[in-house]
Formats: C-alpha cells, structure tokens, sequence
C-alpha cells in the first residue's frame, strides 16, 4: 500500500523531490483572484506573498453595486506586513473613508 505525499506548498526545501510534489499543488508564486458573486465580491489569495511587491498590485475590479468584500485565503501559505497594508489600504479605498 503506498503513502501520499502532501507537500507544503511552500517549502521547497523541505526535503522532497521533485518526483514527490503533488502536481494540484497550489502554485508557491503570489496569485490575486477577484471572483463577483452579485452583491458580494472575494478576494481570494493564493501562494507566498512575503517579500512580494505584487501586494501594491491587488487592485480591485471595479465593483458597483458590491456591498461587501470577503478575503479568501486558504490558499496562502506566506505573508508580511506588506500584504497586510496593502490589504488595509485597500479596505480604506473601498469604505470611502
């Protein structure tokens, strides 16, 4: 009977080879998804957002009518204050404050 290996998709070093990584494996590089469900919009995170300038590039689609904005991250694995600023500047934005 053989063992499935589930690797942390953010660990590369983390001692399996390449032959081990699942290949659904979600994707180690900073994605940004926005998904528009009638009145409510998702931001969903996925991959390794520390150090990532790509945070200053998480802008919203234009979003009338969206009452509410949820953030989705299961998919992320990483992040710093970058992303958390980038995040609380977007939430500011959206607010109107």
């Amino acid at each position: 009977m053989g063992r499935t290996i589930h690797p942390q998709p953010c660990a590369p070093d983390n001692g399996l080879t390449v032959e081990a990584m699942a290949d659904d494996a979600p994707p180690m590089s900073p994605a940004a998804h926005w998904l528009i469900d009638g009145p409510q919009a998702a931001l969903r995170l996925e991959g390794d957002w520390r150090g990532s300038v790509a945070a200053a590039e998480i802008d919203p689609p234009p979003l009338p009518g969206i009452s509410r904005v949820v953030l989705q991250a299961d998919g992320l694995c990483g992040w710093d204050s970058h992303l958390a600023a980038r995040l609380w500047r977007m939430n500011t934005e959206l607010s109107g404050d």
